[in-house]
């Protein structure tokens, strides 16, 4: 829609109401707990400073109380103007900048696939429990939850772009991932040792294990 108003003194007043697809870099590093801004720069192409300056009209500017996103959380828009010099052309253009500021909403990333990883990798520390006796138990619960979060870690990927670089998510379940196996690397070592050395071993780890994971998931994220 195309509104144009003719003002006495030259001024012309365009209204226009447009809809488009906006692309924008985002950084997912912090994922799923990544705050974003989504810049849009409005140029005038055609008519110099000179000729032509933008400004925000504060009662069309922003969203309504109703407005929702899918999976994100309206924090704030910003608004500003500045100039652009075309060397090209000699001139100065006026720019108006939006920036919306957006922040994902993490309950399902934190309820649906953080917690069960993190209670797979607890169930996974009840072989320091169990005797030398069920090794064969031993080794399927930990293979048994590393298969879990390799899973979990398909289910992740697929909903997220190919990134060059670890995401938060990443980084937790890489450590769920180290934490099984180093229970699995405790079974074999177990396995070769005589029973006193080998109760002594699970008792140390039925606490070391806990305090690392704790520790390293706090530094990690």
């Amino acid at each position: 829609m195309l509104r144009i108003t003719t003002f006495q003194d030259g001024t012309v007043n365009v209204r226009a109401r447009l809809r488009m697809i906006l692309r924008a870099p985002l950084d997912f590093r912090e994922f799923p707990f990544d705050t974003q801004v989504l810049p849009i720069k409005v140029e005038s192409m055609m008519w110099p400073v000179s000729r032509m300056a933008l400004g925000t009209a504060e009662e069309f500017t922003g969203f309504d109380d109703s407005f929702e996103m899918p999976e994100w959380t309206l924090v704030d828009l910003t608004t500003s103007t500045s100039q652009v010099l075309r060397r090209q052309e000699g001139q100065t253009y006026d720019r108006l900048d939006f920036n919306i500021t957006i922040k994902r909403q993490t309950g399902y990333y934190l309820w649906k696939i953080m917690l069960p990883m993190a209670i797979i990798v607890m169930l996974s520390w009840v072989v320091f429990w169990m005797t030398q006796e069920q090794l064969g138990r031993r080794a399927g619960i930990s293979s048994t939850g590393m298969l879990t979060i390799i899973a979990y870690q398909f289910i992740i990927a697929g909903s997220l772009p190919r990134f060059p670089y670890l995401t938060m998510m990443d980084r937790f379940t890489l450590i769920a991932l180290l934490a099984i196996a180093a229970t699995m690397l405790i079974n074999l070592v177990g396995s070769r040792l005589d029973d006193a050395r080998r109760h002594q071993i699970d008792r140390t780890c039925r606490f070391v294990f806990p305090t690392a994971f704790v520790l390293a998931v706090f530094l990690a994220v």
